[in-house]
C-alpha cells in the first residue's frame, strides 16, 4: 500500500472532517504474501463515495491493521485505488452496503480508531480486527444485522478460497 497517512493530520484536515456524504463500504480481500494462505491473506476495510463526483474524485478512504504479530498498528489510506497499488493483489471487494448514516471520512476514522487492537493475543490478526469494525459498525447501526452478516460472510469465503497452511 502506498505511505501511511499522518492520522492526526488527516483527522485534523478541516475540508476532511467536513465532507459529509454516502458512503459504500466493503471489505477488501489481498492475495497472501509470501504464500497466498488462508491466515495471510490480507482485509481492509473500504469506504467510497456513494457519488464519487462529489467528492473529488475516485478512491476510496482504506482503514485497515497491519504488522507483525503483536506489533500490530492502525493505518488510514485516502483515494486508496487497489489498481495501483504494486505492493498487494486485491482477490476480492466484499460488497457490505452504504452506511445508514452520513459521514465524513474523518467520524469514520475515529470511530475504528477505537476498534481494539488485541497485540496480546498472538492469533489476532487483520481478519479478526475487521470482523471487530464490522461489529463496531453494527452496534451503532450504520450497518443493519445484514449487511454485516453478508460482509463477514463474503469475507470468510474469499479467504477459505486459499490454500490452508500445511503447518497449520
Amino acid at each position: 500500500m502506498p505511505p501511511e497517512l499522518d492520522q492526526q493530520r488527516f483527522l485534523d484536515d478541516s475540508a476532511f472532517a467536513q465532507a459529509v456524504s454516502a458512503l459504500v463500504v466493503s471489505i477488501l480481500v489481498f492475495k497472501g504474501e509470501p504464500l497466498d494462505y488462508q491466515r495471510h491473506r490480507h482485509t481492509a476495510l473500504s469506504f467510497r463515495p456513494l457519488f464519487p463526483e462529489d467528492a473529488g474524485g475516485p478512491g476510496a478512504l482504506v482503514v485497515h491493521i497491519t504488522g507483525p504479530p503483536g506489533e500490530l498498528g492502525f493505518q488510514v489510506y485516502d483515494r486508496y485505488d487497489a489498481s495501483r497499488d504494486p505492493g498487494r493483489t486485491l482477490v476480492k471487494d466484499v460488497m457490505v452496503g452504504t452506511l445508514r448514516k452520513e459521514a465524513s471520512k474523518a467520524e469514520v476514522v475515529q470511530l475504528l480508531a477505537g476498534v481494539p487492537i488485541e497485540n496480546w493475543d498472538r492469533e489476532f490478526n487483520c481478519q479478526s480486527w475487521v470482523e471487530k469494525g464490522m461489529r463496531k459498525l453494527r452496534e451503532i447501526e450504520w450497518v443493519s444485522e445484514e449487511e454485516f452478516e453478508q460482509g463477514l460472510d463474503g469475507m470468510i469465503e474469499c479467504i477459505l478460497e486459499a490454500d490452508e497452511d500445511p503447518e497449520g
